[in-house]
């Protein structure tokens, strides 16, 4: 057997994405519960960053005779909330939320086994909320693109 096996139970797949964000992103702040208000966190975690994972649809099923309703891709929001102290304008939140990002993208380039992983797009605050900023990368999480079961 070649490859790798597919994580098709849609609670395994963010199971395994949690686990892999966190291992790649360990300085960081992770929950499991999505928190809309920035100030719900403690200002410590936002000095670290905090990051949340949130399934917004799961679509893309197979519809072959015998495959129906497998092989879904979830879209997942990476949302990352921080905070920068002191003198802190509009600059340096955008210049720690560029740092996330690029932290953001080495997650999706070293991939998750048995998920093929896809970034479609990132989101920041462009300055809106200083000395609060937030990043929310779109992730695109379905069965391994190269999987040879």
């Amino acid at each position: 057997m070649f490859g790798t096996a597919a994580i098709e139970d849609s609670a395994k797949r963010m199971a395994a994405l949690r686990a892999a964000l966190q291992a790649a992103m360990p300085s960081r702040v992770h929950k499991t519960g999505y928190q809309r208000d920035i100030a719900d966190h403690a200002p410590e975690e936002l000095r670290a960053g905090v990051v949340m994972l949130v399934v917004g649809q799961e679509s893309d099923f197979n519809d072959s005779v015998g495959m129906e309703a497998r092989e879904g891709t979830l879209s997942v929001a990476l949302v990352l909330h921080l905070m920068v102290e002191g003198d802190s304008d509009g600059a340096s939140v955008e210049a720690e939320e560029l740092a996330a990002c690029q932290q953001i993208k080495q997650f999706v380039r070293a991939g998750v086994p048995g998920i093929g992983l896809t970034l479609a797009n990132i989101y920041q605050s462009a300055q809106q909320e200083t000395p609060y900023g937030y990043v929310v990368a779109e992730l695109r999480a379905g069965p391994p693109r190269n999987n040879v079961n």
